[in-house]
């Protein structure tokens, strides 16, 4: 499954709504449960998509064939909230990740001190059932071998500091490809080349961003992150830099979180392949609208999701974009 295409939803109001008192963590203490479901479709262009009419390209110089595919998925979190309202644990997806289209499965820790400052540690493991990649992406005119890629990893997020609108976020995450061969069909590259060409990477990725609230209805929060990709081969390392708003708006039982990014990659080397270094530019935009109680059912929201990205690279080959758009129900207990 492509990168690009992370893209589903659980209600993410919280993270965006800014507090003038510490609020409780929870309404009430002990356990709490969110499932959603969610059918919708896709479309998706791009190399590394590894579904079967994809198999073979003819050459380097495309960025793949361009796909339409359903999508049926569900989602969820189990979450326990101590005593004092003040403490919580968590496992499944985190609502202030899932505003921002990030969307890994978590163990997490949250507590909020009494100066309002509220500290988030989650862990994310390796689900490599989730994700195929080619072993070698630049094999042309036979079909192309999948084999497994994982990412694991954890993230801290320290918010509302002092009772403000700041907060300051850091991530790592370690990304494994179980077969590596890339380059190994090419007879024109060094062993040097291929191992340049390699793609197990540590991520590490640091982010600042503010809560402004524009009404008592809308909140904007603009953001900066600075990523760093250090892959075992320099053509795939990489500095990202990315500025982000999320803009809040909710009326009765309306809600609409919309954000958009807009991005630039810069890679340590060329790739030896085409020559030439992999620098690209990234937009991004993901919308979700929620309608709390449909039909008066008070545990359910209605909810809609479009999500679309595109990365323009130096390189045809690694040119990306994909459409998402989805709905479906969520029920919390």
């Amino acid at each position: 499954m492509s990168k690009l295409l992370n893209t589903i939803l659980l209600m993410a109001s919280a993270a965006l709504v800014p507090s003038t008192q510490a609020r409780p963590l929870d309404k009430e203490p002990g356990f709490g449960l969110t499932l959603a479901f969610y059918a919708g479709s896709r479309n998706v262009e791009s190399q590394f998509t590894t579904h079967e009419d994809n198999e073979v390209t003819n050459n380097l110089t495309n960025s793949g064939e361009s796909l339409q595919t359903p999508i049926i998925f569900p989602l969820g979190r189990i979450q326990y909230t101590f005593d004092s309202l003040q403490t919580q644990v968590y496992l499944g997806n985190s609502q202030d990740q899932v505003a921002t289209a990030r969307f890994q499965y978590e163990l997490g820790f949250i507590h909020q001190f009494k100066n309002q400052t509220k500290i988030t540690v989650a862990y994310f493991p390796e689900l490599s059932m989730f994700n195929d990649t080619w072993e070698d992406p630049f094999l042309t005119d036979q079909a192309r071998e999948t084999t497994k890629e994982s990412t694991g990893g954890g993230r801290i997020a320290i918010e509302q500091l002092f009772g403000g609108p700041f907060a300051f976020k850091y991530a790592y995450a370690a990304n494994d490809v179980e077969n590596e061969t890339s380059g190994s069909s090419r007879t024109d590259l060094t062993p040097g080349d291929m191992q340049s060409l390699e793609r197990d990477s540590a991520f590490h990725r640091a982010e600042v961003e503010v809560v402004i609230p524009v009404t008592a209805m809308i909140y904007m929060r603009p953001s900066l992150e600075y990523t760093v990709r250090n892959a075992d081969g320099e053509a795939n390392s990489y500095d990202e830099y990315t500025a982000q708003l999320s803009v809040l708006a909710r009326q009765g039982k309306h809600t609409i979180v919309s954000t958009i990014s807009l991005g630039m990659k810069q890679f340590d080397i060329i790739n030896p392949v085409f020559n030439v270094k992999q620098d690209s530019t990234s937009l991004r935009f993901f919308s979700i609208y929620s309608y709390k109680q449909p039909f008066d059912w008070e545990s359910f929201s209605f909810n809609i999701m479009a999500g679309y990205s595109q990365e323009d690279s130096d390189i045809d080959f690694y040119d990306e974009s994909s459409f998402i758009i989805a709905t479906g129900l969520t029920y919390k207990y």
